[in-house]
């Protein structure tokens, strides 16, 4: 007989049934976007750039961290498939 994986035994579809980590491309893109919306909205809160953060950019800061947030919680009960 061959030795022929079924394509339900291949290494990739075995690992698209694991969680996948922060650390991993799909998870630290999420990550970075999260990051540098809160890092951006924390410059604004502060003045560090010289202008105010108006209520819009503080709802959208606060939205995507939010969906961040949500994806990530998705991402643990799924074991991270889509």
């Amino acid at each position: 007989m061959s030795e022929q994986q079924h394509p339900s035994e291949t290494p990739e579809r075995a690992r698209d049934g694991q969680h996948d980590p922060l650390w991993l491309p799909r998870g630290s893109v999420r990550a970075l976007i999260a990051l540098g919306v809160i890092g951006v909205w924390a410059l604004l809160e502060t003045g560090a750039v010289g202008a105010q953060a108006s209520d819009a950019v503080r709802s959208i800061a606060i939205a995507i961290a939010a969906g961040y947030g949500l994806l990530r919680a998705r991402d643990g009960k799924t074991g991270g498939a889509e």
